[in-house]
């Protein structure tokens, strides 16, 4: 499944720019959350498509907690990380 990312998403009244980036991931990251801009960066290159699709979810989740003001949550990695691997899975799995 190949994954489309938005251009935008709306949070909690604010709309969220999703800017798709080259080289992103030589910094270490693969995705970033920029709270006081409304942005996720996400690196276009990433490959497999599973990666790229547990890093979108992953980046969501961030700003999803961030917006709910549940910031020791959105600080767990292992947290944020679990949930967009499952967010991702039923995403590519779903039948309609």
């Amino acid at each position: 499944m190949k994954l489309k990312i938005p251009k935008e998403i709306q949070l909690g009244g604010q709309t969220i720019k999703i800017t798709v980036m080259k080289d992103l991931s030589r910094g270490g990251a693969h995705g970033m959350c920029r709270y006081d801009d409304c942005e996720i960066w996400f690196d276009d290159n990433i490959k497999p498509e599973d990666l790229k699709g547990i890093t979108y979810y992953h980046e969501l989740m961030h700003f999803i907690l961030h917006t709910l003001g549940k910031d020791a949550l959105r600080d767990d990695e292992g947290f944020v990380d679990s949930v967009g691997n499952l967010l991702w899975q039923a995403n590519k799995t779903a039948v309609y």
